[in-house]
């Protein structure tokens, strides 16, 4: 994902507090996305709901503390 590129090259650049969380974040939205698609398109599994609403929620945090770093 292009939030995931940016990111990695944010951490890349600065390796600051504020890009590792950005970092953490992105891969979490990438983790919450695959989980959604591979429950929607693929194989469904059972804790689909929690892994995809606990990423995605975490994924929000840490890209929102990202800002106050």
């Amino acid at each position: 994902s292009a939030m995931l590129a940016a990111a990695i090259n944010f951490w890349l650049a600065e390796k600051t507090p504020a890009a590792r969380f950005a970092l953490a974040g992105a891969a979490l939205f990438v983790a919450s996305d695959a989980g959604l698609a591979f429950n929607k398109f693929g194989y469904e599994f059972h804790a689909a709901k929690i892994f995809i609403l606990s990423t995605y929620f975490l994924a929000q945090y840490l890209i929102a503390r990202s800002i106050r770093a």
